[in-house]
């Protein structure tokens, strides 16, 4: 059974308020990240929905005076998934039976992917480790959440999220990583769906330039993972199956049948302006 997007906005909501005394630590990625982007420069383009929850940790958070980041997310609905982690790393699912599909996950910088990072400062939790998270930590941005989201976002909540160029950075990078590093029939939907965000970032043409911006600095700041990224855009790019692999997420996400004529030329069309108008080399 699927969430009803309304409980999808709800548990987000929660998870929000749940982790609020974290706020200044913790980054708000993944799927939702996008969609609040696009609302903030009131996009009409229509985000890609997801059921899952995305938060980047420092791998050290000191619990000071606040409530254990376990019990902040216990107040949020969700409980350890026995079946969602590897062994180590803990995956979480959402304890109400019409939100079992709603996950959170908890990330942390780790050059090799889905390492269990025991987080400092918090006993007993385990998060995935997975690369370049440690752009989305250095690079961020304030976004206010009210009741337009959420009525239990009154009053409003600020988060931190990734600035649009980092997000359009990483989640190329992620793509990559998914694409060789998971295994099974779902690996064409994770990876295929990845370069899907970027995609709908890349529409709009206020998000665009910020990512256009952003980009140069962050190519010197990170001449290795802009390089990766551009190499992957390129290998997607020229590889018709991958290319068929985008258009379905992208036609599942906007709700409409893939075209049959020549479905894959207007994702090829989109990855080729973003190479042709981002830098071509890291400074």
């Amino acid at each position: 059974m699927s969430v009803p997007p309304d409980r999808s906005r709800e548990i987000y909501a929660r998870t929000i308020i749940a982790l609020a005394p974290d706020a200044e630590e913790i980054v708000f990625i993944g799927g939702w990240a996008h969609a609040l982007h696009l609302a903030r420069v009131a996009s009409f383009h229509r985000p890609v929905m997801t059921t899952d929850i995305d938060v980047t940790l420092p791998v050290h958070l000191p619990p000071g005076e606040r409530r254990s980041f376990l019990d902040c997310i216990a107040d949020a609905g969700f409980v350890p998934d026995p079946f969602g982690g590897d062994g180590e790393s803990m995956a979480f699912a959402h304890e109400a039976p019409d939100a079992a599909e709603v996950t959170l996950d908890l990330i942390a910088a780790f050059d090799d992917p889905r390492t269990p990072v025991p987080i400092a400062g918090q006993d007993g939790l385990v998060v995935h480790g997975y690369p370049s998270q440690r752009i989305l930590l250095a690079h961020t941005m304030r976004i206010t959440v009210d009741a337009s989201f959420h009525p239990l976002l009154d009053p409003p909540r600020s988060i931190r999220v990734p600035t649009p160029g980092a997000y359009a950075l990483v989640k190329g990078l992620s793509s990559r990583s998914r694409y060789e590093n998971s295994r099974g029939p779902r690996r064409n939907v994770k990876y295929a769906k990845d370069i899907v965000y970027l995609l709908t970032m890349m529409n709009e043409p206020a998000l665009a330039t910020q990512v256009y911006t952003e980009l140069a600095p962050l190519a010197a700041a990170y001449p290795e993972d802009y390089t990766a990224w551009r190499a992957w855009l390129t290998t997607v790019l020229r590889d018709t199956t991958m290319l068929a692999d985008v258009a379905d997420q992208y036609s599942e996400a906007a709700g409409r049948p893939r075209a049959t004529v020549d479905p894959t030329l207007g994702i090829r069309d989109r990855l080729g302006a973003i190479l042709r108008d981002s830098p071509r080399t890291a400074p």
